[in-house]
């Protein structure tokens, strides 16, 4: 079957009203110097990412963040996995305006219900991955390396029902902030500390 794929090296700046590309399931995006949001991305080309299933961003050192509910109604059901690297400034990967909330979805209020891999690297700002009630139902596998700066994860007592595994440095794991003692050690079993080295995750 054809793998619809985007590999994006350089900006754009067409305006699309409609989905131009409806079956795209991978985009790539490397190096990106002036891109602020994926959103920004779709609105410019007419993308809706209705059916992506794997979306990978390295060395965009301006995005504040991946995908927003100001710019498209987002409902990625079909997202299986994230790879973010290199971006300097990224705050959050999903951000989520008030007053769009007739837009969200309901269930478990989650935007990638189906998300089962996280790669995250040598991403200093990063902050928050959701929102703080969201939680990422069928996540199997979540990388993070050189994240200092976030200390809460998506996951709760049910993710052990999931989760393979969770990856990173010991001094992340212990800096990291549960809703309750229960969460954690119901999740410890699946950490595994790994050295803080580029190119290791």
């Amino acid at each position: 079957m054809f793998s619809h794929s985007m590999f994006v090296l350089t900006g754009g700046s067409y305006g699309g009203q409609f989905d131009l590309l409806p079956n795209l399931e991978k985009l790539h995006l490397s190096n990106l110097f002036n891109l602020e949001s994926i959103s920004e991305l779709g609105v410019h080309l007419g993308l809706r990412f209705s059916r992506l299933r794997q979306l990978e961003v390295l060395g965009c050192p301006k995005i504040k963040y991946l995908l927003s509910y100001d710019g498209v109604d987002l409902f990625l059901e079909n997202l299986e996995e994230i790879k973010v690297e290199y971006c300097d400034n990224l705050r959050g990967l999903f951000i989520h305006n008030s007053r769009r909330a007739s837009s969200m979805p309901t269930t478990l209020g989650s935007v990638v219900p189906n998300l089962r891999k996280v790669q995250l690297g040598c991403l200093p700002q990063l902050t928050t991955l959701s929102r703080e009630e969201e939680t990422w139902p069928h996540l199997e596998h979540l990388i993070v390396r050189e994240c200092r700066n976030l200390n809460k994860l998506p996951l709760n007592v049910q993710s052990a029902n999931s989760i393979k595994e969770i990856r990173g440095e010991l001094i992340w794991w212990d800096t990291l902030e549960w809703d309750n003692h229960e969460t954690w050690s119901t999740l410890r079993p699946f950490f595994r500390a790994m050295a803080s080295h580029p190119g290791q995750l």
